[in-house]
C-alpha cells in the first residue's frame, strides 16, 4: 500500500533538487547546464522511483492520472509537493550571493516560446510514459537514463530558441527569479499543457495498438 506521506516528501525533495539544479546550473555553468541537469536528473529518477515514480513534474503527474495509474489523493499530494519544492528552490537561491540576472541575454518571441514548450513537453512526457509506466520497459531498468538524457537533449536543442522550462514547477522557479516574465507564463503553460495532452493521447493510441 502506498504511503502518501512518503510520496509527498520524495516528490518534494526530488522536485526541489531538479528546480535548484536548473537555477544554479543556468547561472554558473550556462554552456553546460543542459548536461548537468540531465545527468543529475538520472540520479534523482533512480532515487525516487521506488516510492513515488519520480514524477517531479505536475504535467507528468496529470498524464499518469489520466492513464489511471495513480489515484486522485496521490495526484493532489504530489502537485502540492512539486510546487512547494519550486518555491523552496527559489528561497534557497535567494540566500546566496549569485547574480541571477546574468542569464537574461535574449528575448524569444511568443511563437518561439509556444512551439518549443509544446515540442519539448511532448517529447519529455511521451518518453516518461513509455519508459516509466510500461511494465516491459520498467523491467529493463533504463527509465532513469532515458528520462535524464531526454531532458539533456531537449534542453540542449531548444533552449537557444525558447526559454526551456517544460515543467510548471520549474516555470514557477524561473518566474520567481525573474527569468520568465509574468506575461509569458500563459504562453509557457499553454504550450506545456498542449504538449503533455498530445503526448498522453499519442501514448494511449500507440499502447492500444500493441496490446
Amino acid at each position: 500500500m502506498k504511503n502518501l506521506k512518503h510520496i509527498f516528501f520524495v516528490e518534494l525533495i526530488g522536485t526541489f533538487c531538479l528546480c535548484f539544479s536548473v537555477l544554479i546550473a543556468t547561472i554558473r555553468y550556462p554552456d553546460w547546464a543542459a548536461a548537468i541537469i540531465g545527468i543529475f536528473l538520472i540520479a534523482l529518477v533512480y532515487a525516487g522511483y521506488r516510492v513515488s515514480g519520480s514524477q517531479y513534474n505536475p504535467l507528468v503527474s496529470f498524464s499518469i492520472k489520466t492513464l489511471s495509474i495513480i489515484q486522485l489523493d496521490e495526484l493532489i499530494s504530489v502537485i502540492i509537493a512539486q510546487f512547494l519544492a519550486s518555491v523552496l528552490a527559489f528561497g534557497l537561491l535567494s540566500l546566496t550571493k549569485l547574480d541571477i540576472s546574468v542569464v537574461v541575454d535574449f528575448q524569444p518571441t511568443i511563437y518561439d516560446i509556444m512551439w518549443t514548450e509544446t515540442l519539448g513537453t511532448f517529447i519529455l512526457v511521451w518518453v516518461i510514459l513509455e519508459v516509466a509506466t510500461v511494465l516491459e520497459n520498467i523491467r529493463k531498468g533504463v527509465y532513469g537514463i532515458a528520462i535524464g538524457t531526454v531532458v539533456f537533449g531537449i534542453s540542449f536543442l531548444l533552449s537557444p530558441i525558447g526559454e526551456a522550462t517544460y515543467n510548471p514547477a520549474v516555470l514557477v522557479s524561473t518566474v520567481l527569479v525573474g527569468w520568465v516574465g509574468l506575461t509569458d507564463v500563459p504562453i509557457h503553460l499553454f504550450g506545456q499543457i498542449f504538449g503533455a495532452a498530445g503526448a498522453t493521447y499519442f501514448f494511449k493510441i500507440t499502447q492500444s495498438s500493441v496490446q
